[in-house]
């Protein structure tokens, strides 16, 4: 199951993540790049895609953001306590989701609603690879992979 998300305004990143090897890469093309990342990406499970479409947001350092994993993290019956359980043993990148219906699982409250894509309420995954744009040059991240040959 694929999960792709485009969001309009990236926000600013609050937490440094020191254990990933970085290239950085001047790029004359942003969109092209963009395009050609997100094809490239398509054989990979899970991917995330933000795009600030140039806007310019206050406290917004990044044009667009690409997360590509293999791997999507489990849930139970805490999901934001799991959730930030995650966070906390990997200190790194988490992308992903919170769907509505989850307020059913913190609340006793109740949704019948049809469900029409049937995604899960909640859904993040860690990427191995993160590419970031800030409007001048291309930073890929890599978890275990030589970020200079990742794409």
């Amino acid at each position: 199951m694929r999960f792709i998300s485009f969001n309009i305004v990236l926000l600013k990143i609050v937490s440094k993540i020191f254990h990933r090897k970085k290239a950085h890469i001047l790029i004359d093309e942003p969109k092209d790049a963009f395009q050609n990342i997100l094809k490239w990406a398509q054989q990979f499970p899970f991917v995330s895609a933000l795009n600030s479409n140039n806007h310019l947001a206050e406290y917004g350092e990044l044009e667009w953001i690409i997360a590509i994993g293999n791997e999507a993290l489990s849930f139970g019956n805490t999901p934001f306590d799991e959730l930030y359980k995650h966070w906390e043993e990997n200190r790194d990148w988490l992308f992903g989701h919170l769907a509505y219906d989850l307020k059913n699982k913190v609340e006793h409250l109740e949704s019948n609603n049809p469900d029409h894509h049937q995604n899960p309420d909640i859904h993040f995954f860690i990427p191995e690879t993160v590419f970031t744009f800030d409007g001048k040059q291309l930073v890929i991240e890599s978890k275990s992979d030589n970020p200079n040959e990742v794409w």
